[in-house]
């Protein structure tokens, strides 16, 4: 049997969804990017922290500056 010659295409035209289930779907949606979001930036900064230690001359902004204010006990 030739699977392909039994294909057929569907193009999906209108989709019918009472608004309320709409709305809480897209709330729940809404609900479940946050975790994603905070992977993805977890991923950034652990990579962006990688490239920066390669390069010598990359200033590391996660320490403290040293203030100096010139009085000695």
């Amino acid at each position: 049997m030739n699977d392909e010659a039994n294909i057929q295409r569907v193009v999906v035209t209108d989709i019918h969804m009472p608004f309320w289930s709409m709305v809480v779907f897209m709330v729940k949606w809404a609900l479940a990017s946050i975790p994603a979001i905070i992977i993805l930036t977890v991923i950034a900064v652990l990579a962006w922290r990688v490239t920066a230690g390669l390069d010598t001359k990359t200033v590391v902004l996660m320490e403290a500056p040293v203030v100096r204010t010139g009085l000695s006990s």
